[in-house]
């Protein structure tokens, strides 16, 4: 395969004890290397990247790719501080990971600059807080030919296993999977369900384990299901894809608005899988019903998600009691994989980036330093200013000054803003100007 001969430099600013499918793998550098020419510049802390933009990167590299979002602020902030006109590829991993930086860096954004979006419903979170710039659906993506071939030399047992794989926090609907397995054990005799991922919750390890999944075995232990229910813990490579392999049904239980386009659910189907997940965020982009798996509805009420109980148990006891369909899903879990194979994936993103060679006109830090919040507001949709309800610590220290202070006010008297509602208006008046603030909307 022919390396192409753009020049990308690869902050990994990623802290390795976080999990994610991406990080396990690293995935994106692995494979950007077979497409690109790659400098990698491992990142701890800020001044590493202030030390690269000061020495003028751009002088060699045709884009700068930020890996997470620790230091994503800082990179664009850094980027406008030096001058420099190399373009940043900007990916949106996660919805709830930029929500409350994402905002700070539109003004910074130039036209050059290349947005990703993993799904349609990444782009359309990022549409609801702008749609003066371009984003491109660029979908996650694995060595799908290597995990079928890995995932061929194992075979399944009597036992009927049930599989949840990623991490193991509240917003992945785990307590309501294991509520089900009661009912499902009753009419589907040799099931069990096996628990994978970091017993830590978020970390890239079992030790300590985390409250919530003390609350989870604790749970697993009064219903009586040790040994129906088992917490496999971390598992990587090889070892992964065995028990996935081993598994007869994959089943993404995920409540959290964040779900972009999981990994896993593209690993369990390269590992020929049926899918059975929530009707929510990129699961609905992966999942297609009757196909390769089926979508379970979910609705919120008192502020709590629920999974539709009756229709999961219903799917996951049809799918372990009919070999028939089982198999058919498999043939279409099998194909609908191939689409996410790097080798047409990342075809498509060199050939994103060959068209942005032209680039945008600088501006100059102490003109961007002059002005105030209000000089950006066209960037952003009518009803879309709510980010002055989060977080500033990004303002802190040598770039507070980046936004004019006296535009950012107090939180008005409002007890409780529920960003996991639908649009919730709220109209402020500040020095003549008005402003409507909403939530994040589903």
């Amino acid at each position: 395969m022919k390396k192409k001969k753009i020049q990308i430099v690869y902050f990994n600013l990623i802290d390795k004890k976080f999990i994610s499918s991406i990080i396990i793998d690293n995935i994106y550098l692995d494979f950007f290397k077979k497409f690109a020419d790659i400098k990698v510049i491992q990142v701890e802390k800020r001044e590493e990247i202030e030390k690269a933009f000061k020495n003028k990167i751009n002088q060699d590299y045709d884009f700068i790719y930020v890996d997470g979002s620790s230091f994503l602020l800082e990179s664009f902030l850094l980027r406008a501080k030096f001058e420099c006109t190399i373009p940043i590829i900007l990916i949106l991993h996660t919805v709830w990971g930029w929500k409350d930086k994402i905002p700070y860096i539109l003004p910074l954004l130039r036209s050059d600059d290349v947005i990703l979006a993993p799904s349609k419903y990444a782009k359309e979170c990022f549409f609801k807080i702008t749609n003066k710039f371009k984003v491109n659906i660029f979908k996650n993506f694995l060595d799908i030919l290597s995990i079928k071939k890995r995932s061929k030399r194992y075979s399944q047992s009597e036992k009927k296993f049930i599989i949840f794989l990623g991490r193991i926090i509240e917003e992945k609907g785990l307590n309501q999977l294991v509520d089900c397995m009661p009912e499902i054990i009753s009419k589907s005799k040799n099931a069990y369900l096996n628990i994978v991922g970091p017993l830590s919750g978020d970390n890239y390890s079992d030790f300590p384990k985390s409250k919530y999944v003390m609350q989870l075995e604790n749970k697993i232990k009064n219903f009586n299901l040790t040994e129906r229910v088992l917490m496999a813990g971390l598992k990587t490579g090889d070892e992964k894809y065995k028990i996935l392999s081993e598994s007869n049904i994959f089943v993404n239980s995920t409540i959290a608005k964040g779900e972009v386009l999981p990994t896993a659910n593209i690993e369990a189907l390269a590992c020929g899988l049926p899918l059975i997940a929530t009707n929510w965020g990129g699961n609905k982009e992966t999942v297609i019903s009757g196909i390769n798996g089926y979508l379970i509805d979910v609705h919120s009420s008192n502020g709590q998600t629920k999974i539709n109980r009756g229709e999961l148990i219903e799917k996951i006891i049809t799918l372990l009691n009919n070999k028939r369909l089982n198999n058919k899903l498999r043939k279409g879990s099998l194909k609908s994989a191939a689409k996410y194979d790097y080798r047409l994936k990342l075809n498509s993103f060199i050939n994103i980036l060959s068209r942005n060679k032209i680039r945008s006109e600088v501006l100059k830090w102490n003109d961007i330093k002059k002005m105030k919040l209000v000089d950006f507001k066209h960037l952003f949709n009518k009803k879309y200013l709510f980010f002055l309800y989060f977080d500033i610590n990004y303002r802190k220290k040598k770039y507070s000054d980046l936004f004019n202070e006296a535009i950012f006010f107090k939180k008005p008297n409002i007890k409780k803003i529920n960003i996991d509602s639908s649009i919730v208006p709220i109209k402020l008046k500040i020095k003549n100007k008005h402003f409507e603030f909403v939530t994040m909307a589903n």
